[in-house]
């Protein structure tokens, strides 16, 4: 893309982001350590009915940044953001680790500037807690069963300095079904944000738990999950259950299910996100 602009941050970050067409304001918010980029085949197709706004959090992608690598930090710059845009009432689309920053951005900053929600493949704790048995693991939807298994995390994200290497870290991420040439673009996007700082972010984001967030939640919520995803689908129905307005929408693999359904398999994704932001 080549026509980022950049908003700038009190602390001297500049924040990237595209603005493109017109009409009810729909903020796209990557996961991590990933750029709008991967929103490639959403950005001018939501752009026919919304104004599509999609940002690069501090670090990632386009966007500058050398500290604050921690949720808290960077829901107050989606706050900073979103208000510094004058978006009185935004509908936002958050996937992976994007959906925990908007979570923090909700439980500290409240909903009153956001209109909808859809929330992307995102556990409510991505790490189990000590004392949780198999079944609030996998309501949870925890990817990591303790934190053995986020150290190990951890130190393979900090030495993936290549993009060979950051493909193998998130092959997994993927249908069996990407191509080699699509993967090693993503893991290039990836690559955008230093090691140290993916890593820092991996790590703080891991810990927390909005398990308790979600019946306190008002807005009309979008859940999306997948049969062939590292979050088992019945976390994302479980968050769904918990959103007083909220409702899941499911992708077997026969659609195309992934993690990054969105790249892979757009049309459907993009056919639900749309109906249920048009509703």
């Amino acid at each position: 893309m080549d026509d980022y602009q950049f908003f700038d941050l009190a602390d001297g970050t500049r924040l990237a982001y595209v603005d493109r067409g017109s009409g009810p304001p729909v903020l796209l918010l990557a996961g991590w350590s990933q750029t709008v980029e991967l929103y490639k085949n959403q950005i001018d197709v939501f752009a026919q009915h919304h104004r599509v706004i999609a940002l690069d959090w501090r670090g990632h992608g386009r966007s500058t940044g050398d500290w604050g690598y921690r949720t808290g930090r960077l829901a107050r710059d989606l706050s900073d953001f979103i208000e510094g845009l004058g978006l009185a009432k935004v509908d936002v689309v958050a996937h992976s680790v994007g959906a925990s920053l908007v979570w923090a951005y909700i439980e500290a900053y409240g909903e009153h500037r956001l209109r909808r929600a859809v929330f992307v493949d995102q556990a409510s704790s991505v790490m189990a807690k000590p004392d949780w048995d198999r079944e609030r693991r996998i309501q949870a939807g925890c990817s990591l069963p303790d934190p053995s298994g986020l150290v190990e995390f951890y130190n393979q994200v900090i030495s993936a300095n290549t993009v060979e290497d950051s493909a193998e870290v998130i092959r997994r991420l993927f249908s069996p079904s990407i191509s080699e040439a699509e993967l090693r673009w993503a893991a290039e996007e990836n690559l955008t944000m230093p090691r140290e700082a993916a890593a820092a972010l991996l790590w703080d984001t891991a810990l927390n738990d909005y398990s308790d967030l979600f019946a306190r939640v008002s807005i009309p919520v979008l859940v999306i999950g997948f049969e062939r995803s590292l979050f088992p689908a019945a976390s994302q129905t479980w968050i769904a259950e918990q959103i007083p307005a909220g409702q899941a929408r499911i992708f077997s693999i026969a659609e195309g299910a992934s993690h990054f359904m969105f790249l892979e398999s757009p049309e459907p994704f993009n056919e639900a996100v749309l109906a249920f932001l048009g509703t």
